[in-house]
C-alpha cells in the first residue's frame, strides 16, 4: 500500500487512511489560501490587483452591467459611448456570467476581488481534481494546479480577466470528459455530460474569444485522444461528449449569439492577415520559456522593461524550470512495445499551443487565418497559455514518477533528459551576462536595447535558480521520500 507523507508521499510500506486523506486537505486549502491572500490583502490594503486593461475596461463595465441588472434591467447596451455600443454582444463586460451578477449585490471592489478570488480557485482546484482523478497523489497535483494558476500566462494575464475567468473552467471540462470515459452507469453519464455542459457554457459566459479558442483546443484534444483509446463503450462516450458540447453550446448562446453578431459589425470583420499575425511569438523567443527576463522585465522593482518593443504580459509564459523538466523527462520513459502513456496526449497539447502561439511565424499562419474565429482574432502569443496547461498537466505526471522511484537507475532516466531545460536557460543567461551581442543576434533585438548592466542582478538571480535545479535532479536520486518531496515543492 502506497505510504503518505504530509504532502501524501510514499515514505511508508503501510499508512493510515487517515493521513492520506489529511495530505489531499492540505493541498486543498493551499489552492484555495493563495488566491485569498494575493486579491483580498492587496485590496484591504486599498490597492486591488486591477492592471492595464481591467481598470480601463474590464472592471467598468462589469460595474455597468452590475448595476444594469440591479436595476431590474437586462445587461444589453452601454449608453455612455458613441451612440450606444452592444453591452452584452461587446463581450468584454462578460454581462450574461453569473459571477457578473456579484456586481449587483456587493460593493463594485468587493465583487471584482470576489471574481478574481473565484477564478483562480476554479481554476486550481479544478485543475488539482482532474489530476487527482488520473491517479496522481496529493503532491503531484497540488504542485501542477500551483504552476498553472500563480506561475505561468494564466496569472499573468489577470490583466485580461475575461481570458483567465474563460480558461480557468478548462479543467473541469477535462474532469467531465475524463469521468465520461470511465463510467459505465447511464445516470452517472448523463450527470457528467450535464456538467460538461455547464463547464463549457461558463467558458464562453466569460466574455473573451481567446478563451473559446483556447478551450476548443484543449478540450478537442482530450476528446479525441479519449476517443481513440475507448474501448467498447466508446460510442456510448462519443454520445455522451457530443451531447454535453451541445448542452453548452445552447446555455451559452445567449452570449455567443449576439457578440457574434456584434463582431460581425465591427472591425473585426474584415480583419486582414496582418491583423491577425500581429503579436505572434518570434520563434527565437522560445528560449524565454526557460529564462523569461532575457529581453527585460516589467518596469517593476527597478528592472528594465522589456527591451524588444513588444508588451511584457504579452509574451511571458514562464511557469518555472521544472515544468519544463518534467515534460522533456517524461519522454526518457518511454518504451518499445508498451502501452502509450496517458500523459503524451499533454505534449501534444503543448506542441499545438506553441504552433498556435508563433502565429504568422509558422508556414501554417495563413491556414490558421482562415479558422472561424480564431482567424478575426491579434495577439496570437496569448495561445501560449494552452502549452502552460498541458506542461502544468506534465509537470504533475513527472512528480509522481519522480517521487514514487525507489531504484537510483529509475531516477538516473528521469534526471538525465531534463537537466536539457536548466543547460539551455544557464547558456543563454551566461551569454547575456559576457556576451550581450551575440544574445542580441541569436534573439533578434537591436545591441543598443540590451541594458545588461541593469539586468545582471536577475541574470545572477536565474543562474542561481538554474544551479539549485541542477542539483536537486542530480542529487534527487539520493534523497528518502520525505526529504526529496519537500525540496521539491521548495524548489
Amino acid at each position: 500500500m502506497r505510504g503518505g507523507s504530509l504532502l501524501g508521499i510514499a515514505t511508508e510500506p503501510e499508512v493510515s487512511a487517515r493521513r492520506r486523506v489529511s495530505a489531499g486537505h492540505i493541498a486543498v486549502a493551499l489552492l484555495l489560501l493563495v488566491p485569498l491572500l494575493a486579491f483580498v490583502v492587496p485590496a484591504i490594503a486599498g490597492h486591488p490587483i486591477m492592471p492595464n486593461d481591467d481598470a480601463d475596461q474590464n472592471y467598468p463595465l462589469r460595474v455597468l452591467a452590475g448595476r444594469q441588472l440591479a436595476a431590474g434591467h437586462l445587461p444589453l447596451l452601454n449608453p455612455y459611448i458613441w451612440s450606444g455600443a452592444p453591452l452584452l454582444g461587446g463581450w468584454n463586460a462578460g454581462a450574461a456570467y453569473p459571477f457578473t451578477a456579484l456586481f449587483a449585490i456587493l460593493p463594485p471592489v468587493g465583487a471584482w476581488v470576489a471574481n478574481e478570488v473565484l477564478t483562480y480557485w476554479t481554476a486550481g482546484l479544478g485543475l488539482y481534481a482532474f489530476l487527482r482523478s488520473r491517479g496522481i497523489r496529493p503532491v503531484g497535483a497540488w504542485l501542477g494546479a500551483t504552476a498553472f494558476t500563480v506561475g505561468g500566462s494564466f496569472a499573468i494575464q489577470v490583466e485580461h480577466f475575461g481570458l483567465v475567468a474563460g480558461v480557468s473552467w478548462i479543467p473541469l471540462g477535462l474532469l467531465a470528459l475524463a469521468r465520461l470515459a470511465e463510467v459505465t452507469s447511464r445516470r452517472r453519464r448523463v450527470g457528467w455530460a450535464a456538467l460538461l455542459g455547464v463547464f463549457g457554457a461558463m467558458c464562453v459566459l466569460a466574455g473573451e474569444p481567446r478563451a473559446i479558442d483556447d478551450a476548443a483546443v484543449i478540450i478537442g484534444a482530450y476528446a479525441l485522444w479519449l476517443l481513440i483509446r475507448g474501448g467498447r463503450s466508446r460510442r456510448d462516450y462519443l454520445l455522451a461528449a457530443v451531447g454535453g458540447l451541445a448542452l453548452a453550446v445552447l446555455l451559452s448562446a445567449v452570449q455567443w449569439l449576439p457578440g457574434l453578431y456584434a463582431v460581425s459589425e465591427s472591425q473585426r470583420s474584415e480583419a486582414a492577415y496582418d491583423l491577425f499575425s500581429s503579436g505572434s511569438l518570434h520563434p527565437a523567443w522560445l528560449v524565454l520559456l526557460t529564462m523569461p527576463v532575457l529581453l527585460g522585465g516589467s518596469n517593476s522593482f527597478r528592472v528594465p522593461g522589456l527591451f524588444a518593443g513588444y508588451n511584457m504580459p504579452e509574451l511571458a509564459s514562464y511557469i518555472g524550470l521544472l515544468p519544463l523538466v518534467g515534460a522533456v523527462a517524461l519522454l526518457g520513459t518511454l518504451r518499445r512495445r508498451r502501452p502509450i502513456p496517458e500523459w503524451l496526449i499533454w505534449h501534444v497539447v503543448a506542441a499545438v499551443g506553441l504552433l498556435f502561439a508563433l502565429g504568422g511565424h509558422t508556414p501554417l499562419g495563413h491556414l490558421l487565418y482562415h479558422l472561424p474565429l480564431f482567424g478575426s482574432q491579434r495577439l496570437q502569443s496569448r495561445n501560449v497559455t494552452i502549452t502552460d496547461l498541458a506542461l502544468a498537466i506534465l509537470f504533475a505526471y513527472w512528480a509522481e514518477h519522480w517521487l514514487a522511484r525507489s531504484t537510483r537507475t529509475a531516477a538516473h532516466r528521469l534526471r538525465l533528459l531534463g537537466l536539457v531545460p536548466v543547460a539551455v536557460a544557464a547558456v543563454f543567461t551566461v551569454i547575456g551576462l559576457g556576451w550581450p551581442g551575440t544574445l542580441a543576434r541569436l534573439l533578434g533585438v537591436p545591441r543598443a536595447t540590451l541594458q545588461v548592466q541593469q539586468m545582471q542582478p536577475l541574470y545572477f538571480s536565474f543562474l542561481g535558480i538554474a544551479a539549485i535545479t541542477a542539483a536537486y535532479l542530480i542529487c534527487g536520486p539520493l534523497l528518502r521520500g520525505r526529504v526529496r518531496a519537500g525540496l521539491l515543492a521548495g524548489v
